[in-house]
């Protein structure tokens, strides 16, 4: 008879448990709680992944723009990927575009099959932006003087941006008819 072999992957469940500890033991240190509340904290955090992941889908069944707010960088974009599921998406972070005309043409050559998947929004200082961003809130037909017009309301678009950094014109989100927003 040949070696039984381990239906787990014991190192992985290891790392993850090493893991989990030093998130504890880091935020019982940087707070000074106690490690029941470090776990509540982690296991309310984890619930909220699970309701925006479930909020983020919703791009490919209802007319609507995704605007997740989060509070740390690291890993949102692999959060996103997750979320949708392996679904295509095409990204763009708005600190790489240098105005509203470079946003344009990179939008007009993006896939409209994909989810569009917009970074750094809190970033958006420029007036030209903002106008768009707002289009893509509102889910409608948008065209800057000079170019073609894309209509922001047949494509399936997730924003993201960085809690407490957001320019006021996008802080009150629910005022879209068409927009959610949701917090990690």
């Amino acid at each position: 008879m040949g070696k039984k072999q381990n239906p787990f992957n014991t190192h992985s469940i290891e790392q993850a448990a090493e893991d989990y500890i030093r998130e504890i033991d880091f935020r019982m240190q940087q707070r000074g709680i106690t490690s029941a509340e470090a776990i509540a904290e982690i296991q309310a955090e984890e619930q909220m992944k699970e309701e925006a992941a479930i909020y983020v889908r919703l791009v490919f069944q209802l007319p609507l723009t995704v605007f997740v707010v989060y509070k740390k960088r690291k890993g949102v974009l692999d959060f996103i990927s997750q979320a949708l599921q392996g679904a295509s998406f095409e990204l763009v972070s708005l600190s790489e575009m240098s105005d509203m005309k470079a946003l344009w043409k990179w939008l007009l050559s993006a896939d409209p099959q994909k989810v569009w998947v917009i970074n750094e929004v809190e970033q958006v200082v420029d007036v030209a932006l903002q106008s768009v961003i707002h289009a893509m809130l509102q889910r409608e037909k948008y065209a800057p003087v000079g170019f073609p017009a894309i209509d922001f309301g047949i494509i399936r678009l997730v924003l993201l941006g960085e809690a407490g950094c957001m320019p006021v014109c996008f802080e009150d989100i629910s005022s879209f008819e068409n927009a959610i927003e949701v917090t990690l």
